[in-house]
C-alpha cells in the first residue's frame, strides 16, 4: 500500500507517494536498501498526490520482479509542481529526498537512483547537474537537459551511469 509522505521542511509544499520494501521478503542489505526516485511528466504536475504514480504505472517498481533486481528498494515519487527542473525545483526535490532518506534510516546512500519521463526526464537532468555526486545512476526517459550539456556538464557527469531512453 502506498505510504503518504510530506516533508516538514521542504522548500515548496511538495508531497510524494512512497513504497517501502517488504522487509520480510528482502533482508536489509549490509549498507541498506536502494532508493528509486521517479520524477513524473508534465501531465501530472499539480496537487493531486496520486496522479504521479497512476499515470506512469510507478507501482511496477514495487512489484516483485522489480524489487528482486534491487534486493528490496524504496520508491519515492514526488508530486512536483515546480518549473521544469529550474528555479527551486531541484532544491525542493533534493530537500524531499534527503528528508525521506533521513526519516527511513535504512537507505544505502550509494544506491540512490533517479529517473523520470518527459518533464521528469528533463528534471532528472537538472537533478544530476545540480547534484552530480549524490546519485548512483540516472535514467532520464524522453526528456533532454534544458539548454543542452556544456563541456563542464559532461566532465562532471562522465563517471555517472546514465541510461538515456528517447
Amino acid at each position: 500500500t502506498p505510504e503518504y509522505v510530506r516533508g516538514e521542511e521542504t522548500l515548496t509544499t511538495m508531497s510524494a507517494r512512497a513504497f517501502t520494501p517488504d522487509k520480510e521478503a528482502y533482508e536489509k542489505p549490509e549498507n541498506g536498501y536502494a532508493l528509486i526516485v521517479w520524477l513524473h511528466g508534465i501531465g501530472e504536475v499539480g496537487t493531486d498526490n496520486r496522479i504521479q504514480i497512476a499515470a506512469n504505472n510507478v507501482p511496477r517498481w514495487a512489484e516483485k520482479d522489480s524489487q528482486d533486481i534491487f534486493g528490496g528498494a524504496y520508491v519515492l515519487a514526488p508530486q512536483n509542481h515546480a518549473n521544469f527542473g529550474q528555479g527551486n525545483g531541484p532544491a525542493a526535490t533534493m530537500s524531499l529526498i534527503q528528508q525521506f532518506v533521513a526519516a527511513k534510516g535504512d537507505i544505502d546512500p550509494n544506491r540512490i537512483y533517479i529517473g523520470g519521463c518527459s518533464y521528469g526526464g528533463m528534471s532528472t537532468w537538472a537533478m544530476i547537474r545540480e547534484y552530480p555526486n549524490y546519485f548512483a545512476a540516472a535514467f532520464p526517459v524522453c526528456g533532454g537537459p534544458v539548454g543542452g550539456l556544456s563541456k563542464a556538464d559532461i566532465e562532471e557527469l562522465k563517471d555517472l551511469p546514465i541510461y538515456i531512453t528517447t
